[in-house]
Order: structure tokens, then sequence, then C-alpha cells
């Protein structure tokens, strides 16, 4: 019987081949670029840049397999966590809970009850916390991919006792004045922190919407009256332009995923 002996380099063109073939076949199914495929069942530690408050993690789970963030926060801290889907070959029905370490139950919160994808909780106390992803309803069952980016912000320590310094999230109607089409506001937002722009619109009509933040890390999305999502959320750097397809309240959300203050403006269209 011949032996076949492997050097730990024919080992890593092993290796390279098989993640080659994963993200290709990633990008076949309509998986967004920067996407990496989950294992079933699998943890991945979350670490934050130097001085940094937040990050974004892109990834995709299948079927019934769900993978595991894992971030270490101190009890008090504020965390905001969303979700968005980037691509799919399914319904794109992505979830998310937030766990403790090691544990399946007993979380702060759970995502398929909800039905924005995001969450703004109070760490209940020191340790390491799952962001825990995965699927339901018949992407889970037929054995779907989906893609994703996940938001995670955490307020630091000093900041977590002061009420003011915790991450809002505060709505306004979008009124334009007598015979105008559109509108420009101005607002702030503090870190973590998101504003909802409410704005009522009919099938057919086309929107314009552009925000131009003073500082960096400023994202918005939009939302169809069904609470679907018509963008998902993307950089303030880009303007959307679009034809609508429901007719009610639109929602614009504008977040800060910085560290620090920012002022914007934001400016919208309806013909």
């Amino acid at each position: 019987m011949r032996k076949w002996v492997y050097t730990m380099s024919d080992l890593n063109v092993v290796r390279s081949d098989f993640l080659s073939f994963a993200t290709a076949l990633a990008i076949l199914l309509g998986i967004g670029g920067g996407a990496s495929s989950a294992m079933a069942q699998d943890s991945v530690d979350i670490q934050f840049q130097p001085g940094a408050t937040s990050t974004t993690i892109n990834g995709s789970v299948r079927g019934d397999e769900y993978i595991d963030y894992v971030v270490n926060a101190r009890g008090g801290q504020t965390m905001v966590v969303s979700l968005a889907v980037t691509g799919t070959n399914g319904n794109g029905t992505a979830y998310f809970n937030i766990l403790p370490a090691g544990q399946d139950y007993g979380g702060p919160y759970i995502g398929h009850m909800d039905d924005d994808n995001r969450a703004e909780i109070t760490v209940p106390s020191d340790g390491d916390w799952s962001i825990r992803v995965y699927l339901m309803g018949n992407d889970r069952d037929a054995g779907k991919t989906v893609g994703y980016s996940i938001d995670v912000y955490i307020a630091p320590s000093d900041a977590a006792p002061s009420a003011g310094s915790e991450p809002t999230t505060t709505s306004e109607r979008v009124q334009f004045e007598g015979g105008s089409s559109g509108a420009e506001l101005t607002d702030t937002l503090t870190p973590g922190s998101s504003k909802r722009y409410v704005l009522n619109a009919g099938d057919g009509q086309f929107l314009y919407v552009r925000v131009a933040p003073q500082g960096p890390d400023v994202y918005y999305q939009i939302f169809n009256p069904d609470n679907s999502f018509l963008l998902d959320q993307m950089t303030s750097n880009q303007e959307y332009r679009g034809q609508l397809w429901q007719s009610g309240d639109h929602v614009i959300e504008v977040i800060n995923r910085g560290s620090s203050n920012v002022s914007y403006n934001v400016i919208f269209g309806v013909e």
C-alpha cells in the first residue's frame, strides 16, 4: 500500500484551495463581497481596534447553523447591535440573539420577537456576551444561505453611568412646506444613537435622500411602510434615489456608529 506524506507546505496549499472554493461558492449564491461563510455552531471573538467603541462584521450562515460573535463587556454598559441582510438565495430571514457566552437561553434580547433587527440593551453583568446569528422559517428548513452585516457598539465604561451619554433613538415626522417637494433638516447624534425620520409617500413616487455629516461613521437605512428594508444600511457618502413600491409612512434612520458626537444635515425629496 502506498503511503502519502504531506508537508506543512502541502497542507497550506490544500487549505488555500478550499478557502478559494468557499469564497467562490458564497459569491455564486449571491452573498455580498467580504462575507465569510460561518461554520455550524461556530464561535468568533470580537476585537475592537485600539480606541474604538464599534465595529462592523460581515458573514454568512446557512440552514440550521448558527454563529456566535463573542464580546466582553462590563455590567451597566450600553450595547447596540444591528443586523442587515446583504445577500441571500432564499428569503433573507436572518436574526440574532444576545446571550451569556456559552449559553442557549437567558439573554436580554431575542431577535425573532422583534421587527427591526436592532437591539439596544444595558449589559446585565461583567463578562463575555454572545451575539448569535441564525435563520428561521423556510430559509432554515430548506438550507438556504444568508449573508449579513452586523454593527456592534459598546459605550465606554466611563460613559455608562451617565444617562445623558447613553445611545438613544428618537423620531421626527418630515413635513414639506406648501408647494415644496423637499426639505432639509439638521441635528446632532451622540455615539451609538439614531434618529428616525418618518415621511409619507406613495407607491410609484421617487424618493431622494442625502445625509451630510460633519464627521465619520454616520450611516443610514430606509424602511418601507411594512417595516421591510427599502435600503439596507449604507454609508453617508452615498445618496439614495429610487422609486417606491408601497404607500404610507417610510422611515429614514440616521445612525452614528462613531465614538463622538456628530452633527449632520439630511435632505429629502419626493416627486
